[in-house]
């Protein structure tokens, strides 16, 4: 068999085996120094599209917001601003920097904001949805007034809800945390497709209008611990046909369950058109179940007695014994 041609040059002295080692080192280092090289240049390619991606998708955010200081002051939406995601860096949004945006329909809140400002998000009407962080604390009044979302998950650590705040949306169910300590007036107002509704166990006083215009709500319950129920909380309420009242409830003021057309029994056992009243009932104020189709009264649950007013029209255009 011909000898190769390395082997051959060997033979003759012109080169040694050593050289033929030293050669196949430099050509390795030199191809692991090359490889070296073009992994270096690929990170730093890589490196640089991804610090592009970043200033792009920065700029892209703030074309429409104005930030400064960590203070996202107004958002103006464009003809592709459906969805915001604001900047993690952003610590305060300012009051109505997103009402109005009628093309929004999805925005993403960062970590570590604290409040949702007066009407910060008012009249969104087409806003599908809104992910808030559990740093949230609380909801300013007229916050999502108007806004079109059906659901929103309040975040785990909010304590109060404002007035307005959720005035008029498109909600259909809503669970609030039991971390919410106040509710404001008109909370919930004009909710027209809302069906059910959980209040926090902390809740002290169900607040004006808080319900008032729900149209489709079906049934409530008043958490223990609830003392006062105050006017016109569940005005309109036409759907509603069930209700439980605390036995720590001490006063219900006027119009509460007023043109509630539905209502057939509040803390009865079944659908027997009957009122229950709690034994702590010290204040029953005119027309607070007034054009309700209750038709017994069970005055048993409250001791006439204890109670400091009682007007003749409280049931008025009732059935009601």
């Amino acid at each position: 068999m011909e000898k190769n041609i390395i082997q051959r040059l060997i033979d003759a002295g012109i080169i040694t085996k050593n050289d033929i080692d030293e050669y196949n080192k430099q050509s390795a280092t030199g191809l692991i120094r090359k490889q070296t090289e073009q992994n270096k240049d690929d990170e730093i390619e890589a490196i640089a599209q991804k610090s592009f991606r970043e200033i792009y998708e920065k700029n892209l955010r703030e074309e429409h917001a104005f930030i400064e200081n960590g203070v996202l002051v107004n958002f103006k939406e464009g003809e592709f601003t459906e969805k915001y995601v604001v900047p993690s860096y952003v610590t305060e949004i300012k009051e109505k920097a997103f009402s109005d945006c009628k093309k929004l329909k999805q925005v993403i809140i960062p970590k570590g904001i604290k409040e949702i400002k007066y009407a910060t998000f008012a009249h969104c009407e087409n806003l599908e949805s809104v992910i808030l962080p559990n740093s949230v604390e609380e909801i300013h009044n007229d916050a999502f007034v108007g806004c079109g979302f059906k659901y929103i998950d309040l975040p785990k650590n909010l304590k109060i809800i404002g007035r307005g705040a959720f005035y008029g949306t498109k909600l259909e169910s809503v669970e609030i945390p039991d971390s919410v300590e106040e509710i404001y007036n008109h909370a919930f107002q004009d909710n027209k497709k809302l069906v059910k509704v959980n209040l926090p166990s902390g809740l002290k006083i169900v607040r004006r209008h808080i319900f008032d215009g729900c149209e489709n709500l079906e049934e409530i319950s008043i958490p223990e611990g609830v003392e006062e129920i105050r006017e016109s909380a569940f005005n309109g309420c036409k759907s509603l046909s069930r209700v439980y009242l605390p036995q720590s409830l001490q006063s219900i003021d006027r119009g509460t369950f007023y043109k509630c057309e539905s209502l057939m029994n509040i803390n009865a056992t079944s659908i027997l058109m009957k009122v229950n009243l709690p034994s702590n009932i010290r204040y029953l104020c005119y027309s607070a179940f007034d054009r309700t189709p209750v038709q017994d009264f069970v005055r048993e649950w409250a001791d006439k007695n204890k109670i400091t007013q009682w007007p003749g029209q409280t049931f008025e255009e009732t059935k009601t014994k």
